[in-house]
This record gives C-alpha cells, sequence and structure tokens, in this order.
C-alpha cells in the first residue's frame, strides 16, 4: 500500500477540486454520484504509475487518469 499512497492521495485530492456545471442536472448528477462513491480508483492509479515511469512529474497526469475514472 505505500507504493500506490502517493498515487492515490493525489488523485483525491484532484478529484475533490473538480465541479460539474450540474446543467442539465439529469445527466450530471449520476456522475457526480458515481465518482463520489468511492472504490480503489486502480484504474488512475495505475495510469499515474505508468506515466511516472517514464516521467518524474505524476501530477501532470491527473486530468488523464480523472477522464479514465470518469470514462470507464
Amino acid at each position: 500500500m505505500q507504493l500506490i499512497k502517493p498515487f492515490f492521495d493525489s488523485f483525491q485530492a484532484y478529484l475533490t477540486l473538480q465541479q460539474f456545471s450540474k446543467v442539465p442536472t439529469g445527466l450530471y448528477e449520476p456522475i457526480d454520484y458515481i465518482m463520489n462513491l468511492g472504490g480503489k480508483r486502480i484504474r488512475p492509479i495505475m495510469l499515474l504509475m505508468s506515466y511516472q515511469l517514464f516521467k518524474d512529474d505524476f501530477p501532470t497526469a491527473l486530468p488523464a487518469a480523472y477522464a479514465v475514472e470518469l470514462f470507464s
């Protein structure tokens, strides 16, 4: 768990900063609900870890990790 904790914590912090426009509510309320359920967040963590294999600044890949989690 120690290896993935920085990735998980960074992604969770990034996730809390994201806000949807909330219009139309029929579209955004279910997405907001699903993203706030929590979970292991394996997909975004794997993306961030893969990014760090090539570059040291993994926080720049947080938008891509968010997209993977949002659309998976």
